[in-house]
């Protein structure tokens, strides 16, 4: 079966409405829609973490504290090890979601509200475009955060080495393009988890 972007979208959706098959041979979908928007929410609280650890470093005047500094080596050692951690929840769930396709259309017919079944149906082309945008902002927001981090990397080195190179231009050039960096990788984020949740109000009944 070809697995489109609105059946993806309404899995994401719909998946904890399905019920569940008695004979254990259907998959067991968990409550998609929540769970892609948790690890949105998620990641935009690791990056505002760094991109706050970054503001105390900038407000370092002629010399960089070895207390900010660990602060700051700190956030960005923990912004990496989360985004390998948030990478694989996201592939798990687009795995899940690749199982639970090879029986949609059993699983849709199985599931007991048909008020959303008919929400889905409804808002075809909404979710369908919907899911396009998250498509194209999730590229997007690797195409920021790879930079940012990549700067917080080289900040990092440059100042273990010498706390005043805080002063000079090359680290407030690189402070400047590295938060700009991410603050779009965060507005991507941001557009992401607006996405799902304009999903989830379009397949909720009564909205």
């Amino acid at each position: 079966m070809k697995i489109t972007p609105l059946s993806i979208l309404s899995m994401i959706a719909l998946a904890g409405c399905a019920t569940h098959d008695n004979g254990g041979n259907a998959p067991r979908p968990r409550n998609g829609i929540a769970e892609y928007r948790q690890v949105a929410v998620d990641a935009l609280k690791t990056m505002d973490r760094a991109l706050h650890s970054l503001d105390k470093l900038a407000a370092q005047p002629d010399r960089c504290s070895p207390k900010v500094l660990a602060a700051f080596s700190g956030e960005a050692e923990r912004l990496e090890a989360d985004s390998v951690m948030l990478r694989a929840r996201s592939r798990a769930m687009q795995s899940r979601g690749d199982a639970y396709f090879e029986n949609w259309h059993t699983n849709l017919s199985r599931m007991e509200d048909v008020r959303v079944r008919e929400l889905a149906e409804r808002h075809h082309t909404d979710l369908s475009e919907g899911f396009g945008r998250i498509k194209t902002t999730s590229a997007e927001v690797g195409e920021s955060f790879r930079p940012f981090l990549a700067g917080l990397r080289q900040l990092q080195t440059m100042l273990e080495k010498d706390p005043a190179a805080i002063g000079a231009a090359p680290a407030k050039d690189l402070i400047r393009a590295t938060r700009e960096h991410g603050q779009q990788a965060e507005q991507k984020l941001t557009a992401i988890k607006d996405e799902l949740d304009a999903a989830a109000r379009m397949l909720t009944p009564g909205n």
